[in-house]
């Protein structure tokens, strides 16, 4: 049997990837996770036997056995995996670095672009893009911008490291010269940041760790993984962050540079030749959740005190863990951009548990709009009803700055919006089909806790 399971978070992250990830490799004796996306992933894991790690870079199922391939739909960072390699081993893992792999065609993060993208949100002041600071969308935007310079897996060990080490320096300090020339002029933690940038010094310093990666890791040639899709067994694809942060569905500027969407999956399956079965699922909490600055329409900061979360707290560069009310108008929309509730064999709910710790339990199926713009232009955006907003209208996926502008106008029409709020029975069950109704995918997996005993499959 060939089978492959692909998860895709439905809203801004943290939804349960890594726990559903965790269970999937427990249930299915998955023999490899694949990761997509990126390491600004924090995919909380704690297992019935007590063990706890929040994954980055290695795939959820390590603790089940699973071995990880970081696809070239994976962006990394080696200073940081090696780091998360450590942790893991001390955790008894004593060959994770052995059954790793990493596609030669993974982009990788370098310290200069991490160091840029803390600097440029610094400087945005209160507006923040929501940034989780470890250079993601620098890396992917210098690649596009200056490929010629950015540092692939494959370039690792290689003599022209070092020359695009230091070109990605160089660029660095000429993009960030305002700021760097007011150095005395920043609180001390912005001071330390332009003072690494201007430190040639950590040039060698990089590359020595970028190779010692390439001596414990594994970098393998982009047709590794049609091997692994054609060993018998079942694979998981475990995607960073959530599909209302991608860079050309989310609302713009406040979005990730890494892919979120299970079409970046199917596109590496097309490109391998994989013809066996496929599944996907859409994962949301209860509850909505937002981690950073942007558009949530649900948003309510008195749920974030009734709904306390051991893994997310306040973050230096995002802020406060923020929590909402379920929100079915945005959950259609992530559908809709997934393909439509055809492409999802089910939906994974997270976090049931939590819901008895609320008085009342409320659900969005409306919005209402309170912006100055005209019934001619939310129409271009949204379907109405009694003017009300129902639904959200996804576009074609250009992929472009044309792309961009709408979606960055989308997001300030959803500034404007206020939920509709609907109370419903404090009844699991009675929730949990409310839930199937509004978003018409069947709910396959339900969770009460943190652990995969905490998991069970469900038919309503």
């Amino acid at each position: 049997m060939l089978k492959v399971i692909v998860y895709a978070g439905l809203v801004y992250g943290d939804e349960t990837k890594g726990a559903t990830t965790h269970w999937a490799c427990q249930k299915y004796n998955v023999h490899t996770v694949v990761r997509t996306g990126g390491p600004q992933a924090l995919h909380s894991v704690i297992t019935g036997n007590g063990k706890e790690h929040t994954f980055s870079h290695f795939g959820s199922g390590t603790l089940a056995g699973a071995a990880t391939h970081l696809s070239s739909n994976m962006i990394v960072d080696p200073y940081a995996i090696l780091n998360e390699g450590r942790a893991l081993q001390d955790l008894g893992i004593d060959d994770i670095f052995a059954r790793t792999t990493i596609d030669e065609n993974a982009l990788v993060i370098t310290p200069w672009q991490a160091i840029a993208n803390r600097l440029k949100e610094y400087a945005r002041g209160k507006n923040r893009h929501g940034t989780v600071g470890i250079g993601v969308g620098e890396a992917v935007l210098d690649s596009e911008l200056f490929s010629e310079t950015a540092v692939w897996a494959k370039d690792i060990g290689t003599p022209q490291l070092i020359d695009k080490l230091q070109a990605i320096r160089e660029r660095k300090l000429q993009e960030l010269a305002e700021i760097i020339d007011r150095i005395h002029e920043l609180p001390p933690e912005v001071a330390n940041e332009a003072a690494l940038l201007r430190n040639g010094k950590i040039v060698a310093w990089a590359a020595s760790e970028f190779n010692y990666m390439a001596d414990v890791i594994q970098i393998v040639d982009g047709s590794y993984l049609g091997g692994i899709l054609q060993r018998k067994g079942v694979v998981v694809f475990e995607p960073s962050q959530g599909v209302l942060l991608d860079r050309w569905y989310g609302f713009h500027p406040y979005t990730t540079k890494a892919q979120p969407m299970p079409s970046a999956v199917d596109e590496l399956l097309k490109h391998h030749g994989y013809v066996g079965e496929v599944e996907c699922y859409g994962i949301t909490r209860a509850y909505c959740t937002r981690h950073g600055a942007g558009p949530f329409v649900t948003e309510d900061s008195g749920l974030s005190d009734q709904l306390p979360d051991r893994h997310n707290g306040t973050h230096k560069w995002q802020g406060r863990f923020r929590v909402g009310h379920l929100d079915f108008v945005a959950l259609r929309y992530a559908i809709t951009a997934c393909g439509g509730s055809n492409r999802l064999n089910g939906l994974v709910i997270g976090c049931m548990d939590n819901l008895r710790l609320l008085e009342k339990w409320q659900v969005c199926d409306r919005y209402r709009y309170v912006g100055s713009a005209s019934s001619e232009v939310l129409r271009k955006f949204f379907i109405m009803e009694n003017d009300l907003i129902t639904n959200i209208i996804v576009n074609p996926n250009s992929k472009d700055q044309a792309q961009l502008e709408r979606q960055q106008t989308l997001g300030t029409l959803l500034n404007d919006c206020r939920p509709v709020l609907a109370e419903v029975p404090r009844n699991r069950l009675e929730y949990l089909k409310i839930i199937q109704e509004k978003l018409a995918v069947p709910i396959k997996v339900i969770s009460f806790g943190h652990t995969e005993r905490d998991r069970i499959e469900v038919s309503l």
